[in-house]
């Protein structure tokens, strides 16, 4: 009996470690960026200063200054977000804008799927200023 117990066990625990390998993977990132952080938060007490679409499921939302970060949305609104040129960022619980978080593009409410903070790539061959 012992020893179908522990093997029930053994097996319960490899099918939970299966499907929780898929989860908390961010996406790769679209091209041109390279992911800094995958699981980000934007804490409440920064402000959201833009944001440009990447293309049909990414947003980049600026933060101050210099921070990006990439959001994957569902649904059709990062397409929608080229059409509009204002969205709305509505966090979920009192810790700031994070994978929870909605997005308002024309009306619609779509989930964030992941946030991710991201910074840009450098083009091959350029280089940056000098010092």
């Amino acid at each position: 009996m012992h020893a179908l117990t522990a093997g029930m066990c053994a097996a319960a625990l490899l099918a939970f470690g299966v499907a929780k390998a898929g989860e908390g993977r961010a996406p790769a990132p679209p091209p041109g960026f390279v992911i800094v952080d995958s699981d980000a938060r934007i804490p409440s007490t920064r402000s959201l200063t833009g944001f440009e679409v990447v293309d049909g499921e990414h947003v980049l939302i600026r933060a101050g200054v210099r921070d990006l970060y990439m959001a994957e949305l569902s649904g059709p609104c990062a397409r929608d977000a080229r059409f509009n040129p204002a969205i709305a960022v509505t966090a979920v619980g009192p810790g700031g804008v994070d994978k929870f978080a909605r997005v308002t593009v024309n009306g619609r409410s779509c989930a964030v799927l992941s946030l991710a903070k991201v910074e840009r790539v450098r083009a091959p061959g350029r280089s940056g200023p000098s010092s």
